[in-house]
């Protein structure tokens, strides 16, 4: 690829090639916009051709370029410009961590393992945007040289990069893939801990724990030398947590990258510093001489400091410093109820809390198990509270949570019933003090959450974690439940966790409230119980999860269609989750209707219905035979921006009494010649007025008609119209009208799955809760296809009435209309930007003239929706419905292909789909791979099976049910 250097690509100008990988090659550019370098990723053209992987590449946009964290490279730009697929990303000026280790240089202890722990916080944030790396190696890890603490600033890159490759993986990338990764799972959290236990072995040890060649010898496995074993100083805890992150097993590995963090940053800060012995414990100092305090009543739990060293009675004026041979700073700690103690700031980092791991171990009332931080900086200490319960005051202040505070000496901070004072150790001296006595066991199961408050949006998951520690002497059997919100919003490790004495534990959890107007928008406080010996032993903590407000509203108009000067209603459904004001409007384009409705506005409470009575009458009726249709919208203002609904009024004909009169006096001279003559015959005074189908509809316009018959005495038959038909269709009018049911039914959950160019939704709906998805879509109006949409609608319909239709263990997704701003009428098959949609995927994609299949493959936001969509449920078959362009394609089921390769498992869905339905069969379609990408067959190209059925005549959900039911049962049985 050296032939780029000097050209640009999209906004960037190439300048110097830096390196080459199994995704593509690595230039230093120029970002012309922004005047600034970027590290430029230039695909490999076999890669970028490969419809799969470009794809998924530019789907995973979004999540990628959004991440935003100090130990993650930031990524400017995924995209394609120039016929080169690219990554923009952060300039970093340094080599890798790749680098470094090849050339046999050996790390620090505390800076290798510094480095590691610096990734994992990295990762920590990357997971709960829902971003797994999934290909973590020494080569990802950029040594930035400005580091501050450290030599360097290490940085991830490459997210989600490596496992889009297809074959067989790099022999440089193999040691970090975990072995569900080489048996085709998808890479998960515990991939990316398996990948930095690795990683941590390498730059503990020097050298990798193996050296696979292939997939097939990371799966065949093996046991790797035991760390201490290449590196005696290596302490027996950073060992076992370099064992358990790596532990082929994922049930054995630790349970999330929060967990990992949590127990290497412990062992992390008490490595002794590079290129220094580490400290032997301090010898106790002898007890100083002086009278015992007064004798104070015992409280009922009685506070205790660990880890400071004790101080002898002081007076009003001053508290002596601990004696040290170096110039430590040291704290004053202080309590109603203890003589004032001091405690040596010996490290860059101390801890404080209830917890017996911390640096400065304080019990009783209000402090937490992890409650502050002090962090060392050039001017002094930084105060960090860590998002304790009761809080962390400095003089007076409460600090916010996780947010540094300088703390300057002489200042006071209160901990619960402490108070704490920092005084640098040049200042003064004292004699050394008497080390206070052990914590007492607090005997109990202790249990924390981080965060506390979580935010998000209604259907979108808000995640934490949950710190369970075992603090009695004896092993426990752990169960997890929420209480104030729904146990369902809440997704956490099921069954029972084992806790060992003393062992701690971190959980992942995550609530996801539904899209629905039950999930209040607000604050809802909640609790996390952990529960052990059948209610013995509990721990509790509080949490608060705010849900952001949405708006959403179903309206409805009864009867369809409106009758003529007869009362009808409008029905609105306040489906969002919040308080909100509804106004209705009806207008028709042409002021042919006069309207009256009550009320035009309500206010609504979540899931609350209201009716408005709606008259409409038209101005001009139609005079003497036919009665006419008339359109008209209904908007509703307060929800989001929708598309209006739209509604019909029918308007009978004035005269009609006369045309059934007219009719009526020859059909009586008819039955009296029959009579006359001993045969009898019926006669329809409908017949010519309406088309079949519609008799009913159309007699229910006039007066009713009367029969009579000279055999016998004459008698009259009254005509009943019976409910409104579905389909109207009247004499003369070109097209056939279509009223598909609005209203979600039960059982049907509503997503919004994107947006058209003029904003509209593109609405999913699901149906079921399987592991194996199907995916049917209709609405792509080739040639205006409202029966597509028809069927959709009815499938939707008919399985959330019916669900036993659908098996256990599949869940169904419909797109009744994936292209709402397609004209309405012959030939209308575009989106607002005059584009294809059917010509927008990437098999085989070409520009064709008057932008036809966009400016690049899926360049359209309604293509790209679809995809991502797609790529999301990993549905197991897709289905399209579509009118034909050509009437010579009509009845075809037409399987997915590209390349002209035609896939087995597209064919055999098509034999499935036609053998189920009369007057179809399993043929390729004339059109689609000629002329540019064609959707199935895109789709087919990901690995999904798809057919396009191309409808004809028999368009109806009863026809075409046992090929939907078929479908269900075989893919849903596998």
């Amino acid at each position: 690829m050296q032939e780029l250097i000097g050209k640009r690509v999209g906004d960037y100008l190439i300048e110097e090639s830096v390196g080459s990988g199994s995704a593509g090659h690595v230039f230093r550019a120029r970002d012309e916009k922004r005047g600034q370098p970027v590290a430029l990723k230039v695909i490999h053209p076999h890669l970028a051709s490969q419809p799969a992987f470009r794809d998924k590449l530019l789907s995973s946009a979004g999540s990628i370029t959004a991440l935003q964290h100090q130990g993650i490279a930031r990524v400017y730009q995924i995209g394609e410009a120039d016929r080169q697929l690219f990554v923009a990303s952060e300039w970093i000026q340094g080599e890798t961590l790749g680098h470094v280790l090849q050339n046999g240089a050996q790390l620090g202890l505390r800076l290798g393992a510094r480095v590691v722990q610096i990734a994992a916080d990295a990762l920590v944030y990357a997971h709960r945007q829902g971003v797994i790396h999934g290909g973590l190696q020494p080569s990802n890890v950029l040594l930035s040289p400005h580091g501050g603490e450290l030599p360097w600033r290490p940085l991830l890159t490459d997210f989600q990069q490596a496992s889009l490759v297809p074959g067989e993986p790099l022999p440089a990338v193999l040691p970090y893939l975990s072995p569900e990764q080489c048996d085709g799972k998808r890479p998960n959290g515990r991939s990316d801990v398996y990948a930095l236990g690795i990683m941590l072995y390498h730059v503990c040890t020097g050298r990798l724990p193996f050296q696979p060649q292939s997939t097939r010898d990371v799966l065949a496995g093996g046991a790797p030398p035991v760390p201490r074993s290449l590196r005696p100083e290596i302490p027996t805890v950073l060992e076992a947590i370099i064992l358990k992150a790596m532990a082929r097993n994922t049930a054995e590995r630790y349970r999330s990258m929060e967990e990992f963090l949590l127990f290497l940053r412990r062992e992390v800060d008490k490595l002794p510093l590079d290129g220094a012995a580490p400290e032997p414990p301090p010898a106790p100092p002898p007890q100083p001489a002086v009278a015992p305090a007064p004798a104070r009543p015992a409280p009922a739990a009685a506070p205790a400091i660990a880890g400071a060293a004790m101080a002898a009675p002081a007076p009003a004026v001053a508290v002596p410093a601990p004696a040290s041979s170096s110039d430590a700073d040291y704290l004053i700690i202080r309590h109603p109820r203890l003589e004032p103690q001091t405690f040596l700031l010996h490290k860059w980092l101390i801890t404080i809390g209830l917890q017996r791991d911390n640096d400065l171990v304080l019990t009783g009332e209000g402090v937490a198990a992890k409650h502050a931080r002090l962090e060392r900086t050039d001017a002094g200490w930084n105060l960090i509270d860590m998002g304790s319960l009761n809080g962390t005051y400095l003089e007076g202040s409460q600090l916010l949570a996780d947010m540094p505070e300088p703390w300057k000496p002489g200042q006071l901070v209160k901990l619960g019933e402490y108070t704490l004072e920092w005084r640098s150790g040049l200042a003064q001296k004292a004699p050394k003090a008497a080390m206070p006595p052990p914590v007492v066991d607090t005997g109990r199961l202790y249990m924390r959450m981080q965060p506390t408050q979580l935010t998000t949006h209604a259907g979108l998951p808000a995640q934490a974690v949950l710190e369970i520690e075992n603090q009695t002497g004896r092993g426990l059997s752990v169960t997890l439940g929420v209480m104030g919100i729904p146990p369902q919003w809440v997704a956490v490790e099921p069954g029972l966790i084992h806790l060992s004495p003393q062992q701690k534990v971190v959980v992942p959890f995550t609530i996801q409230p539904p899209r629905h107007h039950s999930a209040a928008a607000g604050l809802h406080q909640f609790k996390m119980e952990a529960r052990a010996d059948k209610g013995a032993e509990t721990a509790v903590t509080n949490g608060q999860l705010t849900i952001h407000p949405f708006s959403q509203v179903f309206a409805e108009i009864q009867p369809s269609p409106l009758r003529h000067g007869k009362a009808g209603e409008v029905k609105l459904v306040n489906e969002g989750n919040g308080r909100n004001r509804f106004s209705a409007t009806v207008s028709d384009v042409d002021n042919e209707i006069v309207f009256e409705m009550s009320p035009t506005e309500v206010e609504s409470m979540p899931g609350e219905a209201h009716t408005m009575r709606l008259i409409g009458r038209a101005r001009k009726r139609p005079f003497f035979l036919r009665a006419r249709l008339i359109p008209f919208e209904l908007r509703v203002a307060g929800g989001p921006t929708a598309a209006p609904q739209v509604g019909r009024l029918l308007a009978p004909p004035i005269l009609s009494i006369w045309l059934l009169l007219a009719i009526l006096l020859p059909l009586l001279f008819i039955l009296l010649f029959l009579s006359y003559t001993g045969g009898q015959d019926y006669a329809d005074p409908c017949t010519g007025i309406f088309r079949e189908g519609d008799l009913q509809e159309a007699c229910e316009l006039g007066p009713q008609a009367a029969v009579a018959a000279t055999a016998v005495p004459t008698a009259t038959a009254t005509i009943e119209a019976p409910p409104t038909p579905t389909v109207l269709a009247v004499v003369n009018t070109p097209e056939t009208i279509v009223v598909p049911p609005t209203a979600p039914p039960a059982g049907a959950e509503r997503l919004v799955i994107g947006k058209s160019v003029n904003g509209e939704d593109i609405v999913a709906w699901k149906i079921g809760d399987g592991a194996t998805r199907l995916l049917f879509v209709g609405g792509l109006y080739a040639g205006f296809s409202p029966d597509s949409i028809a069927l959709a609608e009815s499938l939707r319909v008919r399985l959330a009435a019916s669900p036993e239709l659908i098996p256990a263990n599949v869940t169904v997704y419909i797109v009744p209309e994936w292209n709402p701003d397609s004209a309405r009428g012959s030939g209308g098959r575009l989106n607002a930007n005059g584009v294809d949609l059917n010509r927008n995927w990437s098999c085989g994609w070409q520009a064709l003239d008057n932008n036809r299949a966009g400016s690049a493959a899926l360049s359209e936001p309604e293509s790209r929706a679809l995809s991502e969509f797609i790529s999301l449920i990993e549905p197991v078959a897709a289905v399209f419905w579509n009118t034909p362009a050509s009437a010579g394609n009509a009845g075809k089921v037409s399987p997915g292909r590209c390349a002209q390769a035609q896939t087995a498992a597209s064919r055999a869905l098509a034999d499935l789909y036609a053998g189920a339905v009369d007057g179809y069969s399993s043929d390729q379609a004339d059109t689609g791979q000629r002329i540019s990408g064609d959707a199935t067959d895109s789709i087919a190209d990901m690995g999904v099976p798809s057919i396009f059925v191309l409808l004809n005549s028999t368009a109806g959900l009863d026809a075409h049910l046992p090929a939907v039911r078929a479908i269900l049962n075989t893919y849903g049985g596998e």
